[in-house]
């Protein structure tokens, strides 16, 4: 039962509050006239209106114990429809054994793996959120690769590099996740791209996942991440994204805390650039230029061996 000290988010209220329509509804539709509450369930029709309208009662716990009787259960999650069948699992945090393993329906996939431990995501909205850099290597695909002298093809000594930059938000009241937004600038293009989604805590937060979209195209950009909770100013992971020309590649990434600055002013610092620069610029290359190059290799220089030669295209190059 749920005590009176207890509170429901806003989400389960929320649900609830559908879940009470619905089962007006079917009532109504079932022949009835009047919508009965027992006596027995401790509250009257006008609490009822009341919830529905405000989503919180004196008697919203009474509220809450009747309904999750009479739904929580698998005949009667199994005679209701999908979305209802949603809110059945948001309003009451319940997941039918027949659902365990079997069922492929992406939202009851993501139920099953989540986190619901509060603490453990209360600590995740303290400490994680914020601006990171990001690096990876740059996927490489057919055209890179140069003929070595075997007679293989080899990749170029000194391989690129992404920066990009990502603001990770605790989440916010009424949403069930936090989101994120990623920015990177491909080596082609001056302006950077975006990619926004939400962040899931699994595996009982010891892992999160990252599952976004990219702007400029329908394909998910999919990172997990593993994380030590204490360790927040720097951990790795593994991203699954398309290329620009299409292929699919996954890379080793790692997150490092962009200490002080904004989302916008780490946009302005996200680039692409080599692994390593010679120590004489070359032909054409202005001192600056040379220094600034010099600079960002020298700041991943002990980022590089957590990444390096781990970026793999889908049919098997790397």
């Amino acid at each position: 039962m749920v005590r009176a000290k207890q509170e429901l988010s806003n989400e389960q209220k929320l649900a609830l509050s559908i879940v009470i329509h619905y089962d007006k509804l079917q009532g109504f539709q079932n022949g009835g006239r009047i919508y009965e509450i027992p006596e027995s369930a401790g509250f009257q029709q006008k609490d009822l209106k009341s919830f529905q309208s405000r989503l919180s009662v004196s008697v919203t716990p009474l509220i809450y114990t009747y309904y999750k009787g009479l739904f929580a259960n698998a005949k009667q999650y199994d005679a209701s429809p999908d979305f209802i069948q949603s809110a059945i699992r948001v309003a009451f945090n319940y997941l039918p054994k027949g659902l365990q393993g079997v069922s492929g329906n992406i939202n009851d996939i993501i139920e099953r793996i989540r986190s619901n431990n509060s603490t453990k995501v209360d600590r995740f909205n303290a400490k994680i959120g914020g601006v990171y850099f990001l690096y990876r290597y740059a996927a490489h695909i057919d055209k890179d690769f140069r003929d070595s002298r075997d007679g293989g093809l080899t990749l170029p000594r000194n391989r690129r590099v992404i920066k990009a930059c990502i603001d990770i938000k605790p989440v916010q009241e009424g949403e069930r996740f936090p989101r994120f937004e990623l920015r990177y600038r491909p080596s082609y293009r001056k302006d950077y791209s975006t990619s926004v989604g939400s962040v899931v805590l699994i595996d009982g937060a010891r892992h999160m996942m990252m599952f976004g979209e990219d702007n400029r195209r329908s394909f998910p950009l999919y990172v997990l991440v593993n994380y030590d909770a204490e360790q927040t100013d720097s951990f790795s992971g593994l991203t699954i994204r398309m290329h620009d020309e299409g292929q699919v590649f996954a890379a080793r990434v790692y997150f490092k805390r962009a200490e002080g600055l904004t989302f916008a002013q780490a946009t302005e610092r996200i680039r692409p650039f080599d692994e390593a620069v010679d120590e004489k610029p070359a032909s054409g290359v202005t001192p600056q230029a040379h220094a600034e190059a010099k600079a960002l290799a020298e700041e991943v220089r002990l980022i590089l061996p957590l990444i390096h030669n781990r970026t793999e295209c889908a049919d098997g190059k790397t």
